[in-house]
This record gives structure tokens, C-alpha cells and sequence, in this order.
């Protein structure tokens, strides 16, 4: 989300009238306005010029004005060309008519909002707050970093259609499950915010908590309870932001995007204010959906924040008993871990959290409701070795400019031969095949993404701790980057596995030098990112297109991706942008 939280934000001194509508007359307007739900077509377009009312867009454009001008920030909607103050959209009245009452099932009307309008919500959320309370001991302010948006998208990458310019798909239909719809249809009467949500609840249960895994599980860390929802304000108005997010890429649905951005500044705000009075394992599953949110923005954020957190969450909790707590809890410190892992080894930097997590992890790993395969696509032995193979790159970062010190790299070797000769437990026997042949064919697909992961860590390590590199070792890492290459092709894009092999993809593409496995490379990032709908797919062909621009083969030896990701050499407390890949 574009906010930037500092000790004052001041809203811009003047606005266009069109999107600064009274607070008192928008409060009489929902006052007035029941929440009606319609059968049969939206109304004709309307000849005669009416006054534009306060809408999606127009409320969205009020957040986006909290984003200073000369900001990096990607706009999605709501820019002006010159990246000036927002400025209003030339967008049909008659079809806000048609879209008015599905988009307001998602929560920007008086009925839905928690606060009695969303303009007081904004004004609110100008103040100075800390959403993880006394973590600003080492960290500043969450959310108080403007990340550096990516602005190259793959070539088949979304792009959203104005509304003036495409018909509108029936709300109805995209956010309405078959059982809940006559109910829906026939204005019933809702008893909470939750219970009028549950069409979208419901949605986000079957599918959106889904997205971010390699095949759903008994304890999915993204999945929360109806009555959780209902119950905590902060964590309804996550799942509305992401769910909101998601309906607007998949349908490509502009006017949602505004919808999810106000509903991630009201979660931010309650999940704030229940930091005070609220135990800190009832805190977790809105922490991972607004990391979750954030990454169907952006890959290069300041996620040490959201880490450093989440370990203060943890340390609250007691480390013992916040992984020995529950099955959920622990599946959902993996993902953390995971997140964690990922970015520690592409910014060669020491983990957030304490390695030991994963050492506790071990035990429950398959026997928990939950893999570390299941839900990032790659097994728990290997994820330990990349957490130690992130501190070691630490080390060598430090190191390797130093005249009279040398880093002793027989870790790292010892890391090599044990990945080399690990057993992957997806390749079946023989014996196992004629036994069994009914789970196959996804058997093998798990075998090439393990495989994947296996060499891509091998090659990690052959180009992060050998430069420059002698002949040897660039024939190495061309032999790695083929193999790592060819075990993604084996896996039908058809299967949401393939999804997971984004981070081994991109090491491999970076050394790729004939088009033909470029192209290979930017058709799964183009593929992946429209359908997941997460940018680090974006990200991914972004980076890769750097790298190949300047790509030379005279200087493999000493050319590689780090130098486009330069590694994390200060502290913890760094707000510099780091990319999540995994």
C-alpha cells in the first residue's frame, strides 16, 4: 500500500472537488443510502448529466494522496502522468450505477466500515502509530517505509482495461457463492459485519488461502475462522484487502484495487490498536495476511519490518511455547521461517529469526498437518541449509574485500556434498511404481520441483562463494543452471507445483545465454504472474532482463546476478528494500 507513516502527515493543501467530497455530506449519504442487493441487468446508462457521487475510486484516490509527489511509488490507478497529485479519472457515472452495489459488498459503504465513514478512517490513520509496538526499540515504524515498486512487468503481465472501455462482468456472479446468493439477492438482514462478509469469507477460504501453497493442507497458516473474522475487526478487513486484491487482478477490475487499499489501512489501524490488549498468538494470522497482501504489491519492500515483528510477536509468546503451541501456529511460523530463509539467501545476509525455529520445526514436519514442501515446495532439509548457507554468504560478504583476511570455506563444501547426495523422497523405486500407480504422475511433479530446489541450492553456492570463478566452476554452474532449467520444463505448467520453483528459476535463468531459454524464462514469469496474481513474478522478468542486458560471455567468470541484488551490509534495523522471491 502507498502510505507513508511518519511523526505527521499532512493531506495536500488543496484537492479537486471532485475527490474531496464534505465528511458530513457522505455521512448523510450512507445514512440515507440502505444496502440493497438487485436482481436482473444494471440500469440503463443515464443521457442527462447527474452529480458524481463519492465512489470506490474517488475513495481510493483519498489514500493515494497521502503519497508525496516525487514518491517511486507504482500507481495502479489515480496518478497523474507526472506522478503529481492524483487526479480524477475519466470514468462513466452510469457504470458506477452498475458496479456500485457488488463493490460495496467488499466494504466501503457506512453499513460495512468499522469506523463511521472512511474518510475518518484516513484521517485516523494520518497520526503517528507503530503497529508492533515497542519493536521500535531497533526497527522504525512499520509501513513507514515507501518501498521501490517495481515498474517493468512481464510481457503477458495484467493490464487493467478502463471501465469506459470493456463491459463489466456481474459482480454478482465473481463474489456470490450459489448458497449464499439468494440469501444475498433477497436483502436479508445482517447481524455483523462478518456475517454480511461471508460471501467474500468464503470466497477467500476456498481459494485466496490457497494461492500462496503448493497444495492445500489440514493447518493452512492463511486460513482463519468465520467467527476469528468476526470477532477481530483487524483481521476481517485483512481478508477483505487480499480477497478485494485478488478479484481485481483475476477479473481485472480496477475500481478493487481502491477497495483493497482501504480495507489494508483499516486492518493496519485495529491490528494497531489491539497490539495493547490482545495476546499475541490471536495476532498471527492477520500478521501473514498483510505480509501476504503486500506481496500481491510488490516483491521489493522492507520486509525486515514484518520479520522483526513477528519475532517480537514470538518473544512475547515465549519461543518454547509459541512453537509448541498449536499445529496452525507452527505452520504458520514456517512460513515466516520460509519468507525469512528466501530473503536472507538473495540479500546475503544473516535470518531475522532464530535458526533454531527450524530446528524445532523438524519434529513436527509431516506429522503436523503441514510440510515445509506442502507449503513452499521444498523440504525441510533443504530449507535448513539454506538458512546456513544465508549466514555463511553473510560472512563472505564481509570478508572478501579484506587484504589480509580469507574466508575458510570448508562449511560450504560440507553444505555442497550433502545437498550433492541427499535422497530425494519423491523418486520412486521400480518396485513402488508397479506396486502403486495411482499418484504417479504428481510424484514426479514433486520429484522435479524437489530436484529443482536440490541444484538450484547447489548453484547458489558455486556462485555466491567461488568469484570470480575459474573455468571450472563456470562450467559447473552452466551444468547446474541446465539441469535446474530442465527439471522446471518436466513439470506441466498445468500444476500449481510449478509455482513454487520461482527462486531456483531465477538463479538458473540469470546464467541462461541463448533466447530460446530466455524466453522460456519469461514465459513462466508471464504465465505465473496472472495466474497467482503475486508480483515477484513480475519481479523475477524484471531482474532477469537487467541481467541480460548487460549479460557477456568473455565475462562469466566475474558477471553475475549479485550484481544487481547488492547484498544487506547493515543492520537489522536497515529499511532498505530486499526482494522476496519465495
Amino acid at each position: 500500500m502507498n502510505l507513508i507513516w511518519t511523526d505527521q502527515v499532512e493531506l495536500p493543501s488543496t484537492r479537486p472537488k471532485a475527490l474531496a467530497p464534505r465528511t458530513d455530506d457522505l455521512r448523510r449519504e450512507q445514512r440515507s443510502r440502505p444496502l440493497l442487493f438487485v436482481t436482473g441487468k444494471p440500469k440503463a446508462k443515464r443521457t442527462t448529466k447527474r452529480q458524481k457521487r463519492h465512489t470506490p475510486g474517488t475513495a481510493a484516490f483519498r489514500f493515494t494522496a497521502l503519497v508525496p509527489p516525487d514518491s517511486n511509488s507504482e500507481r495502479i490507478s489515480g496518478a497523474s502522468p507526472d506522478g503529481g497529485n492524483p487526479v480524477a479519472p475519466d470514468v462513466d457515472h452510469g457504470y458506477y450505477e452498475q458496479v456500485s452495489e457488488g463493490a460495496r459488498m467488499l466494504g466501503i459503504d457506512g453499513n460495512l466500515a468499522f469506523e463511521s465513514s472512511v474518510t475518518d478512517a484516513v484521517d485516523t490513520l494520518s497520526a503517528s502509530f507503530d503497529p508492533y509496538g515497542d519493536v521500535r526499540t531497533s526497527v522504525p515504524d512499520v509501513y513507514s517505509h515507501e518501498p521501490n515498486r517495481d515498474t517493468i512487468d512481464p510481457p503477458d503481465s495484467l493490464s487493467y482495461t478502463s471501465p469506459v472501455q470493456r463491459s463489466f462482468p456481474d459482480l454478482t456472479t465473481l463474489l456470490v457463492t450459489d448458497s449464499a446468493s439468494s440469501l444475498l439477492l433477497q436483502g436479508v438482514q445482517f447481524h455483523s459485519t462478518a456475517h454480511q462478509a461471508g460471501a467474500i469469507l468464503e470466497m477467500y477460504d476456498r481459494e485466496f488461502c490457497v494461492l500462496p501453497l503448493t497444495m492445500d493442507v489440514q493447518h493452512n497458516p492463511f486460513r482463519v475462522r468465520s467467527d476469528s473474522c468476526e470477532a477481530s475487526s483487524y483481521l476481517l478487513h485483512a481478508v477483505l484487502a487480499i480477497s478485494a486484491q485478488h478479484l481485481a487482478k483475476k477479473h481485472c477490475i480496477t475500481q478493487l484495487l481502491g477497495e483493497a487499499q482501504n480495507h489494508q489501512a483499516l486492518a493496519v489501524h485495529h491490528f494497531r490498536k489491539a497490539l495493547d490488549h490482545t495476546p499475541a498468538s490471536r495476532l498471527l494470522d492477520t500478521l501473514l495476511i498483510l505480509v501476504n497482501f503486500e506481496a500481491t504489491q510488490t516483491a521489493s519492500s522492507a520486509w525486515i519490518v514484518h520479520l522483526s515483528g513477528a519475532r517480537r510477536l514470538l518473544e512475547v509468546m515465549g519461543t518454547a511455547q509459541a512453537c509448541h503451541s498449536s499445529p496452525k501456529a507452527r505452520a504458520q511460523i514456517a512460513m515466516l521461517v520460509w519468507w525469512d530463509v528466501t530473503l536472507a539467501c538473495i540479500s546475503r545476509r544473516q535470518m531475522s529469526l532464530p535458526i533454531s525455529y527450524i530446528e524445532i520445526l523438524r519434529d513436527y514436519d509431516g506429522v503436523d498437518g503441514w510440510t515445509f514442501f506442502a507449503l513452499n515446495g521444498c523440504p525441510i532439509e533443504l530449507v535448513f541449509h539454506m538458512a546456513r548457507l544465508a549466514k555463511l554468504a553473510s560472512i563472505y560478504e564481509q570478508v572478501i574485500d579484506l587484504e589480509h583476511t580469507t574466508f575458510q570455506d570448508g562449511a560450504v563444501a560440507s553444505i555442497v556434498d550433502t545437498v550433492r547426495f541427499w535422497n530425494n523422497p519423491e523418486d520412486p523405486t521400480l518396485e513402488e511404481i508397479e506396486v502403486n500407480s495411482s499418484n504417479v504422475a504428481s510424484r514426479r511433479h514433486r520429484y522435479h520441483c524437489i530436484e529443482a530446489w536440490r541444484n538450484g541450492i547447489l548453484l547458489y553456492c558455486y556462485r555466491v562463494f567461488h568469484r570470480p570463478a575459474d573455468a571450472a566452476h563456470v562450467r559447473v554452474i552452466t551444468h547446474l543452471a541446465h539441469l535446474v532449467l530442465d527439471h522446471i520444463r518436466c513439470i506441466p505448467r498445468t500444476e500449481i507445483v510449478q509455482k513454487q520453483v520461482l527462486l531456483p528459476l531465477f538463479l538458473a535463468a540469470a546464467e541462461a545465454e541463448d533466447e530460446t531459454t530466455r524466453d522460456f524464462a519469461r514465459t513462466y514469469c508471464a504465465y505465473w504472474s496472472k495466474t497467482a496474481r503475486y508480483h515477484m513474478f513480475a519481479t523475477v522478468s524484471m531482474l532477469l532482463e537487467q541481467i541480460w542486458a548487460d549479460w557477456d560471455a568473455s565475462t562469466r567468470s566475474e558477471y553475475w546476478w549479485g550484481l544487481k541484488i547488492q547484498p544487506a551490509r547493515t543492520s537489522t534495523g536497515s529499511l532498505a528494500p530486499e526482494y522476496l522471491l519465495g
